[in-house]
């Protein structure tokens, strides 16, 4: 629909071309058509157009599917094995599991030449026998070595691979939380959930495992292979000829294995999403007859037995040639025993060792993608927050809150360009400023860099006469309260949600509590029209992820009683009331002017009605100051303002609140 009028009509068959033109005609500006449209009738038409336009808006400004994520190509570098193992708690950890893994592959190696020992030691006494017992007693004694050694591999890996994980999620999450605004606008939320949680849980549950087994076999491989050429040097030719087959066969697996793990990590949603419609439409699938890739899979399994049987094949091609070297050389029945034990098992372990490094390297695709997620560039490094801790500062700064912005310059990333420009503003301790404007002009940019949540390049801001950027970002952030559009509340009881760094005495947040009249199960704890009133909220009554006992507007006040407990001498209102119904945003209002005395107010409002009473009105548009002044003084002045509350549906109304 364009203006009463029907542009698009969409059948079954193009329903995928109607959504892209859907879209691209709310890219093409649909805001602005439904911002300039004026209904004739008067009032409430345009409340509507205000919030379409600030939801369409929304969808305009974030991309729903993200930014792509790009596909790495190639092998995974060898170096992330070291740099897992290094993860194990050092160097001297990582050596400890090397030298258990060689140790274990050797006492594997001497359970079968001590039988080879046994079976020449009893041909060498043919006719005395030897004591057997002393043989059992030291065979029995290898295998149980083994076992206890082999726990001990184990155990060593479990440890270290459990240290490992540990760390790089903590490295994780320290590099997401600190990273800069402008590294999320370039990835989605997508993006971060996979590292948290495929990548994540293959690091926990899989990685240590494969690694292990490699080396194992690893090892078992080069034990084997040398020990069959030192007693049959001539089975050497041969066996690394299969060998070589063997690894190059893996090779070509391996790359093609490493690339489908690399397309699963990223497209991880859209398998889902194409299983869903799969199963959904698996009528027009038969009827299209689109089954050939069950066929295919069938295929797949007679293609897997039949390598089985190779590998059978392949088993006896080894065993046949070292007894035939064997038997031409006429050696020990022990050492002929020895090796063709060995040269059986050759050949499973070079298959088992290729399937280990191929999986190994797959699941170090994982590793490596968080990895280079902890190499984000944080918002401030601890050397930074070092050397601005240094700055003579006053231990109870903000003490007054006045806030002074000097020819502000800022953007979200140094190579962009800048959002805001030329901002001066003075806001004297406890006066509240409203910041206005049409979506995307830049009023909630101004906000961020208060917080040093973007890249000023050029300009200051200061607090108190004290340079933010002189402040470090953690104390910066501390001493400014924030309530945001959406107030999140986690689990826990009021008290941690209320005051998170346990800063203020429970008497204080009871009174908080009593202050804000919030009940037990939602809602008002305060009598309405004779109503029985609620249990009031009490300081350990238990609070749900999310807070979703509580409505939108219940969980923003709870946000506003939030920061009356940090006591900040300036707060940001970021469209704090945008999502809340008009009752709730009156509510809201009444508690700003009598719990935040004293405190200077920074709010950046979606509704006009929010900020007729503020001190000052500034008007935001395309990251410039339109026009600054009192309400009355805009609105005598018929001009960006004005407009603005023209548009609004309540102009009558607004007026006689502002006074004029």
């Amino acid at each position: 629909m364009d203006r009463g009028i029907v542009s698009v009509v969409s059948q079954d068959s193009d329903k995928q071309s109607s959504n892209r033109d859907v879209g691209s005609t709310l890219k093409a500006g649909a805001t602005e058509t439904i911002l300039s449209y004026t209904p004739s009738n008067g009032s409430s038409e345009d409340t509507e157009a205000e919030v379409q336009s600030s939801s369409i808006s929304t969808l305009n400004h974030r991309d729903v599917d993200g930014p792509e994520e790009k596909q790495a190509s190639g092998r995974v570098p060898r170096l992330m094995i070291l740099r897992y193992m290094l993860l194990f708690g050092g160097a001297a950890h990582a050596s400890l599991a090397l030298c258990s893994a060689l140790i274990v592959q050797l006492a594997y190696l001497s359970i079968t030449l001590w039988l080879s020992v046994w079976t020449n030691a009893r041909d060498d006494k043919a006719h005395q026998f030897p004591d057997q017992r002393f043989y059992l007693y030291v065979y029995a004694g290898t295998v149980a070595g083994f076992i206890l050694l082999q726990f001990s591999n184990n155990f060593i890996f479990q440890r270290g691979g459990w240290h490992a994980s540990r760390t790089m999620h903590q490295r994780l999450v320290n590099a997401v939380v600190k990273a800069p605004n402008s590294w999320f606008r370039s990835v989605s939320i997508g993006q971060i959930l996979s590292r948290f949680g495929p990548d994540t849980q293959s690091i926990d549950a899989e990685l240590t495992g494969w690694l292990r087994m490699t080396l194992d076999n690893g090892l078992r491989f080069v034990l084997r292979l040398a020990s069959i050429a030192s007693i049959m040097p001539i089975f050497a030719l041969p066996a690394g000829l299969f060998c070589l087959i063997g690894f190059a066969t893996g090779e070509m697996y391996s790359r093609a294995e490493i690339s489908i793990k690399r397309i699963v990590s990223i497209k991880f949603a859209l398998i889902f999403s194409h299983f869903n419609e799969t199963t959904a439409g698996m009528a027009v699938i038969r009827a299209q007859r689109s089954m050939d890739g069950v066929f295919q899979q069938v295929l797949a399994d007679k293609i897997a037995q039949h390598m089985r049987a190779a590998e059978a094949q392949f088993n006896s091609t080894i065993a046949a040639t070292a007894g035939y070297f064997a038997y031409s050389k006429s050696g020990s029945a022990g050492l002929v025993g020895f090796s063709l034990t060995n040269a059986i098992g050759l050949s499973q372990t070079i298959l088992t060792l290729i399937r280990n490094m191929n999986e190994l390297e797959v699941e170090l695709n994982s590793f490596q993608r968080i990895h280079d997620y902890t190499k984000v560039e944080p918002e401030e490094t601890a050397e930074t927050e070092a050397l601005l801790a240094k700055n003579k500062i006053p231990a109870a700064w903000p003490t007054c809150g006045r806030a002074e912005i000097r020819n502000l310059r800022a953007r979200y990333a140094p190579d962009q360009v800048d959002v805001v420009q030329d901002i001066n503003l003075d806001a004297k301790p406890g006066e509240r400023i409203a910041i206005v404007g049409r979506t995307g002009s830049g009023k909630s940019t101004l906000g961020l860099s208060m917080l040093r949540s973007t890249h000023i390049s050029a300009g200051q801001i200061l607090i108190d006469r004290v340079d933010i950027t002189k402040v470090p970002l953690r104390r910066l952030r501390k001493a400014i309260g924030l309530i945001p559009q959406e107030t999140v509340l986690f689990s826990g009881d009021a008290q941690s949600n209320l005051d998170p760094l346990s800063e203020a005495d429970q008497s204080e947040l009871q009174s908080v509590l009593q202050t804000y009249s919030l009940s037990q199960e939602g809602g008002m704890a305060q009598s309405i029209n004779g109503a029985v009133p609620k249990a009031q909220l009490a300081t350990d009554t238990p609070i749900a992820s999310g807070g979703t006992k509580y409505s939108t507007g219940q969980r923003q006040i709870f946000g506003l009683a939030r920061a009356m407990c940090r006591r900040s001498k300036v707060i940001i209102m970021d469209e704090a009331t945008a999502s809340v119904d008009h009752e709730t945003d009156a509510r809201m209002q009444r508690l700003v002017r009598s719990e935040f005395v004293g405190s200077t107010i920074i709010a950046i409002a979606h509704r006009l009605r929010t900020v007729v009473d503020y001190d000052r009105v500034i008007v935001i548009g395309e990251g410039k100051v339109v026009e600054m002044g009192t309400p009355s003084e805009l609105l005598k002045s018929k001009g960006a303002f004005w407009e603005m509350l023209k548009h609004t549906g309540e102009y009558d109304e607004l007026r006689k609140l502002i006074g004029s």
